[in-house]
């Protein structure tokens, strides 16, 4: 087996890459702050990236076990065909896990500045859940001069 560093990716042509992450919870996202009744879904939470630099979303995690979710990319196109358990976004299952280990695209998801992108929630638990905090890993990709990269 071939060992591959997370987040291993060739640097972009002409941009200073800057490790970033944005953090989404109750503060800045109301619906997350907001118990999800069981049986219930709450869709399209929009999470607005900054309007400074294109984003290269490399992974998320994501506090809370309990619900599944469905992602879309800031052009609508989700990433899963339906609902799918947090725990099964990373490799260790359990409430140890989760909000522990990030769940990694690859490739990397490229962002325009001041996109936004959609989490849908979905509670399958036997009581109310708060979905808690979903913090986005990634890179931003400014040139060196600080203006935008295209």
């Amino acid at each position: 087996m071939i060992y591959r560093p997370q987040f291993a990716y060739p640097p972009v042509p002409d941009c200073l890459p800057e490790q970033f992450s944005y953090t989404f919870d109750s503060t800045n996202v109301t619906q997350l702050g907001i118990a999800i009744p069981s049986g219930s879904q709450v869709l399209s939470i929009p999470l607005p990236l900054q309007p400074d630099a294109p984003f290269s979303w490399r992974g998320f995690k994501f506090d809370q076990s309990l619900l599944s979710m469905r992602i879309q990319d800031p052009w609508g196109n989700y990433l899963e065909n339906d609902f799918t358990l947090v725990d099964l976004y990373t490799a260790a299952q359990g409430n140890d896990a989760v909000g522990a280990l990030p769940a990694v695209w690859e490739p990397s998801i490229e962002c325009p500045a001041g996109a936004v992108i959609r989490i849908s929630l979905q509670n399958n638990s036997s009581g109310p859940v708060t979905p808690g905090k979903i913090t986005l890993l990634g890179i931003k990709r400014r040139d060196p001069s600080l203006a935008r990269c295209a």
